[in-house]
């Protein structure tokens, strides 16, 4: 998808968002395999499977966003701060 082009493109190493990045992209991840699920419960003609497998997947999307936030937040600080988070 394109944020995976996007995420596995970028290396964050700064210790000060290093471990929300990796849960992005496990979350990322995890994302993908749920919307698998979904879509072979609809193909298999498991309709309820296939509900209980979205709400799964849209739980996931909504805590990309936020580890996201939580990122784009920590970055926010730590620039008011002069520290530098991307060489």
């Amino acid at each position: 998808c394109e944020f995976g082009h996007y995420y596995y493109a970028i290396r964050i190493k700064h210790p000060e968002i290093s471990q929300e990045w990796q849960n992005v992209g496990k979350l990322h991840s995890d994302l993908h395999s749920g919307g698998l699920k979904v879509v072979n419960a609809i193909q298999a003609g498991r309709n309820s499977a296939a509900n209980e497998e979205y709400d799964k997947v849209s739980a996931l999307s909504e805590s990309i966003m936020d580890e996201l936030t939580n990122i784009k937040n920590k970055i926010e600080n730590c620039t008011s701060k002069k520290i530098r988070i991307f060489s």
